[in-house]
């Protein structure tokens, strides 16, 4: 169907379009940062990520087992 959009309304979805792809990578960012001090702030985490060219990437998430053991003695006390 030739001419159903003019040359302003592609503009304007084009535009509309890239808008919504940086609303949508702005939440996947902070959905992220709320992940990131789940593990950081909560757990005493740490996050890391190895990555080489052609090699792929490693992400690892630490947790201690202090923290843990932290968190049962004060359940065993609130009980």
């Amino acid at each position: 169907m030739e001419g159903a959009f003019t040359c302003d309304r592609i503009e304007t979805l084009q535009f509309l379009t890239s808008q919504a792809a940086i609303s949508i990578e702005n939440a996947r960012l902070y959905q992220e940062t709320e992940n990131y001090q789940i593990v950081t702030k909560n757990h005493n985490g740490k996050l890391s990520c190895h990555s080489a060219v052609g090699e792929g990437a490693e992400f690892v998430i630490e947790l201690p087992v202090k923290a843990r053991e932290k968190h049962s003695a004060a359940q065993r006390q609130k009980s």
